[in-house]
């Protein structure tokens, strides 16, 4: 038997118009640049549990069968502002809605209603998997040292069972550009207290920070109903942790301002030049009290976030310049 290779592996994502409609997405244009992959079934199953004159297993019935997909991409931009990432699509099947300028910027946003879905199709080494109606959350990390990362999850329905048929080929990557790594050069201080507008953060207190994640919060459900089954996110809280470094007087005003429930606009920039930048920005976010951690010899906090929706639907922004 000749051996099969987990590396070779490609998958592809194209929204998908129609919830409940399959649309094959194209191994030119759809074609996703991942790493740490976790795909797997999460069978429903059914015990039988019958009695007999003996002890013994019985088989197991299969109804229901959700894909969880799990991966991890770069956080870069498309290389040119005002043109989405090859990640967008990603994003917005996670509930978050594009708004593209064109030669400025692109800002994603999370949304409530109108919520988009991916078709996927995965090949591994010679077997191919088809999924429709995917949807899921994600998390951003970032760490000195380290390429920035946006980590998905996505949960979605099987289309048809799997196909003996050889990978995909003319896969093109081109939408997907290197990252800059997360450095000093790179990677901005984290801003309280800043403001924005029409896709500009400005002002704010700069606290150097080593490191940070920003999970999505997305609350992604699988339902099997009779005749049908459906994904839909559900909910949403948008939760984050960093480590910074502080002056005394910072770690003060941050443990009164978690008494007191108080929340700030907080913002942080990853890249240089344009069409090369991701900047996140909260209206009101609210710190947890810091605690301390040892790092290399140096004081630093790690302090929890929580980001809080101020009109609605504007707990964070995703700007790509």
């Amino acid at each position: 038997m000749a051996n099969r290779y987990f590396r070779n592996m490609v998958i592809l994502a194209k929204i998908q118009e129609d919830v409940g409609t399959y649309e094959a997405p194209a191994a030119a244009t759809d074609a996703l640049l991942i790493s740490n992959a976790s795909i797997g079934y999460d069978d429903q199953v059914v015990e039988r549990d019958y009695l007999r004159e003996f002890f013994g297993s019985a088989e197991q019935l299969i109804g229901d069968s959700p894909v969880n997909i799990e991966f991890e991409v770069e956080l870069a931009g498309s290389g040119t502002a005002g043109t989405a990432p090859a990640w967008g699509k990603l994003l917005r099947a996670c509930a978050f809605a594009e708004t593209v300028s064109a030669g400025a910027h692109v800002i994603y946003n999370p949304i409530t209603t109108d919520q988009e879905s991916l078709s996927i199709l995965y090949a591994v080494d010679g077997v191919t998997h088809r999924v429709k109606d995917a949807r899921g959350t994600a998390t951003i990390s970032l760490a000195p040292g380290a390429k920035p990362a946006i980590k998905f999850k996505f949960v979605g329905i099987e289309q048809a069972d799997p196909e003996a048929l050889a990978n995909p080929s003319g896969v093109v990557m081109t939408a997907w550009k290197a990252p800059l790594p997360v450095a000093a050069d790179n990677t901005g201080h984290i801003l309280i207290g800043c403001t924005y507008a029409a896709g500009v953060v400005t002002g704010g207190t700069a606290l150097p920070s080593i490191g940070l994640d920003l999970d999505l919060g997305g609350s992604v459900e699988f339902m099997a109903l009779m005749g049908s089954s459906e994904v839909d996110i559900t909910g949403r809280e948008i939760k984050g942790s960093a480590k910074m470094r502080l002056e005394a007087a910072a770690e003060v005003t941050m443990f009164t301002d978690a008494k007191a429930v108080t929340t700030k606009a907080v913002a942080f920039k990853h890249g240089v030049g344009a069409g090369k930048i991701v900047q996140c920005y909260a209206p009101a976010c609210q710190f947890g009290r810091p605690k301390y951690e040892n790092a290399q010899g140096r004081l630093a906090v790690s302090v929890d976030m929580r980001l809080c929706p101020v009109s609605g639907n504007d707990e964070l922004l995703i700007i790509v310049k």
